[in-house]
């Protein structure tokens, strides 16, 4: 549980007390929450925290996932100095004679996360990386010289168990990783309950940082994931550029937008459906009432954009143009993302067209 010891009017001091006997007994579920980045955080391989930390040389990273694709480029280790000898089992023995060497399951990867915030965390450098040709570059993570301990906790059939996870963090701790890297949480969980707030504090209390993820959903009430004070909680947030695409309507005018679909396209001649009811793309039943052709979804109607983006993903329209600030997101059909501002012109083009 936690208490308030006690609290002086300027400031305030809190004793915590987490005792894991006061976890509910129910099985709790974990959501799983991922290459310009570090350029837009300004991590520079000149000066201040790459080279003062030698880009986290050695460092030992308990990842807490669902496990890893060791074939994964982004994790080979060219470039990285020799494994120390303490790693292996040999070694592990040699330190300590009493210690039982136990047949663990397989690590391998069965969902691609793992291999994805892994390589987010502790990625070795990639060239020519790309999203089907956007953004080419060289990707890596935050920390590329550093070493990732995989502990798999969510093995993909029906959720991951909050004893899983506590037994990873529990046993990436006594194996002495330096730190603990989890992107999960466990949704609408009071905090003297919730499993990766309780091993965070024993970490802690054991020198080990945690760092967690806030979730994948906001800014709304009671969406964050892992908000206590001991352990880095990491948030989404923008990032300056985006992917360009331009919409080119029958009079010529080109209005600029953003595209991640992941090819070229060319949709013309067919007609722009636009109306206050179809034009919510809030269902595929609804779109399925839309004549073939490229479909306006509006972002007036209430409906959210993933839950629009899902729509079009499962109905049969041609094309989809989308009038939103949602700047990321990934299309399976040929579509593109326009501004509201932007959208005035088309829905009037629209209209004088109709």
């Amino acid at each position: 549980m936690v208490t308030s010891a006690s609290a002086e009017t300027r400031r305030s001091t809190y004793v915590v007390h987490i005792d894991k006997s006061l976890m509910p007994k129910d099985v709790r579920i974990a959501m799983l929450d991922t290459t310009h980045t570090t350029e837009f955080l300004h991590l520079n391989p000149l000066t201040e925290l790459w080279p003062a930390s030698d880009y986290g040389t050695d460092v030992i990273i308990g990842a807490i996932d669902c496990g890893v694709w060791p074939e994964s480029t982004s994790l080979k280790d060219d470039g990285m100095t020799k494994i120390p000898s303490r790693y292996f089992n040999k070694g592990v023995v040699a330190s300590n004679p009493d210690v039982a060497i136990k047949i663990m399951n397989s690590t391998r990867d069965t969902e691609g996360h793992g291999t994805h915030t892994s390589s987010t965390v502790a990625g070795n450098y990639v060239k020519g990386a790309s999203f089907f040709g956007y953004a080419t570059g060289t990707a890596r993570g935050v920390a590329p010289r550093a070493r990732v301990a995989m502990y798999k906790v969510s093995w993909g059939f029906d959720g991951t168990y909050a004893s899983d996870v506590i037994a990873g963090m529990d046993q990436a701790v006594a194996d002495g990783v330096d730190i603990i890297s989890i992107s999960m949480g466990f949704n609408r969980v009071p905090l003297y309950a919730e499993p990766i707030a309780i091993a965070s504090f024993g970490a802690m209390e054991n020198g080990v940082l945690v760092s967690s993820s806030a979730g994948n959903d906001g800014p709304g009430f009671r969406t964050l994931h892992n908000g206590v004070p001991w352990g880095l909680t990491v948030a989404a947030g923008s990032i300056d550029r985006s992917f360009g695409g331009t919409l080119t309507l029958g009079n010529g005018l080109a209005i600029p937008g953003w595209t991640m679909f992941p090819a070229r396209a060319l949709v013309d001649d067919l007609p722009l459906i636009y109306n206050k009811t179809i034009s919510a793309c809030s269902s595929p039943g609804l779109l399925a009432t839309a004549p073939y052709g490229i479909i306006i979804c509006d972002d007036n109607s209430g409906s959210p954009f993933s839950a629009q983006v899902y729509a079009v993903t499962s109905s049969k329209v041609a094309a989809a143009i989308f009038v939103s600030e949602f700047l990321f997101y990934t299309l399976y059909y040929p579509g593109v993302v326009i501004s509201p501002k932007d959208a005035l012109a088309l829905i009037s083009y629209v209209e004088r067209h109709a």
